[in-house]
């Protein structure tokens, strides 16, 4: 039962990443036209709606794709790299690192 549930989720997600892409494309019409046109009021109120729209619906869709992708996996060499030039302690090159006695 619950697999079917998680099923349908991720198809519900789906259909709103796809949907919220298509708003940003309307919303880009939108600005694009307000651009092409004489400026008045009004193209000022299309143009400014018509931003947020796609801000807010690029911003929604980048947080749909990344909740469906999971998080992003480090490559092992990278993994490796980074654990072992971390590992003796703060470098030199260390702006915070305590000063060493010079003998």
């Amino acid at each position: 039962m619950a697999s079917v549930a998680v099923g349908a989720a991720r198809r519900r997600a789906r259909r709103w990443f796809w949907s919220l892409l298509v708003v940003a494309v309307l919303g880009m019409g939108v600005v694009y036209r307000s651009i092409d046109s004489p400026s008045s009021p009004a193209v000022g109120t299309a143009f400014l709606l018509g931003s947020v729209v796609v801000l807010v619906a690029l911003v929604q869709a980048t947080r749909i794709w990344a909740a469906l992708e999971g998080p992003v996996r480090v490559p092992r060499w990278f993994r490796r790299h980074r654990s072992a030039t971390t590992a003796g302690g703060p470098s030199r090159d260390d702006p915070v690192a305590p000063a060493r006695p010079v003998p």
